[in-house]
């Protein structure tokens, strides 16, 4: 699928080529607090997550 605003992930031009590249799988999720989550799965069939931290000055969490 074609990068678009709805879609990218602030990658560099290398990184957003291999994750066009056919066997690889990239979705990016965001959650009520407005962090995004991506999550990745390679050819090999490895599965990856990275969560973006908080801003700065986000109030913590409610526990």
């Amino acid at each position: 699928c074609a990068t678009s605003a709805a879609n990218g992930s602030g990658l560099c031009e290398r990184c957003n080529y291999v994750k066009e590249a056919p066997g690889w799988d990239v979705r990016t999720d965001i959650d009520d607090g407005n962090t995004h989550t991506a999550y990745v799965t390679t050819p090999a069939g490895a599965c990856y997550r990275s969560t973006a931290p908080p801003l700065p000055g986000t109030p913590p969490a409610a526990a």
